[in-house]
């Protein structure tokens, strides 16, 4: 007879979620209630930021690495600005509609940011892979663009007013299955806040 209690309960405990859910205060519980727990665990509101970081990190082309992020309801927009090996600063931007661990491990290509306008150039990674002087090498994830872009920079920079470079804009469908990267001077590396990594 202890059952019939605690099945209703359990029952009137799984409506109130569901009702909570789809009324948009679940997710807002589920959001805020992860945000206090470690950015490492996984899962919730830094699940995106925390992929993108331990592909970074397992990186051996990042010297140094910090990040600034753009935190409401979700965790809608966030950036790492990296130093590499060679010595080139750039900043990897990521946003809330993209598939992180995609975009770090198997990006379709790199969408590059121009500092001088807000046009927005995209590269398949066959077309980066073209650039390098060491043909044969492949540009298949985060890591690859960061150890190639000693070679890359240039390219991109030299590029930045070439109409032959495909542009792409937020409304194209596949935008978020790219890499974002901006290429940046000493003028623009403390234009924004960061947290240092190392």
């Amino acid at each position: 007879m202890k059952t019939i209690p605690i099945l209703v309960t359990l029952l009137s405990t799984l409506a109130l979620g569901f009702l909570l859910w789809f009324s948009g205060w679940g997710l807002f519980i589920w959001s805020m209630g992860t945000k206090a727990l470690p950015e490492d665990v996984g899962f919730g509101y830094y699940r995106d930021f925390s992929l993108a970081r331990k592909a970074i990190e397992t990186s051996s082309c990042a010297e140094s690495i910090e990040y600034s992020r753009h935190e409401d309801l979700t965790l809608e927009d966030f950036h790492f600005r990296v130093r590499t090996r060679s010595g080139l600063f750039v900043r990897l931007w990521f946003n809330d509609g993209m598939d992180v661990r995609q975009v770090c491990s198997k990006p379709i290509g790199v969408v590059v940011l121009n500092p001088m306008s807000h046009v927005r150039q995209s590269y398949t990674v066959d077309e980066l892979a073209g650039n390098l002087t060491s043909k044969g090498k492949k540009i298949e994830n985060l890591a690859d663009v960061l150890c190639n872009l000693e070679e890359l920079a240039p390219v991109f920079e030299a590029n930045y007013h070439t109409e032959k470079i495909r542009r792409i804009t937020y409304t194209d469908e596949d935008i978020d299955r790219h890499l974002h990267i901006e290429i940046l001077d000493q003028e623009r590396a403390n234009d924004y806040s960061y947290s240092r990594i190392r």
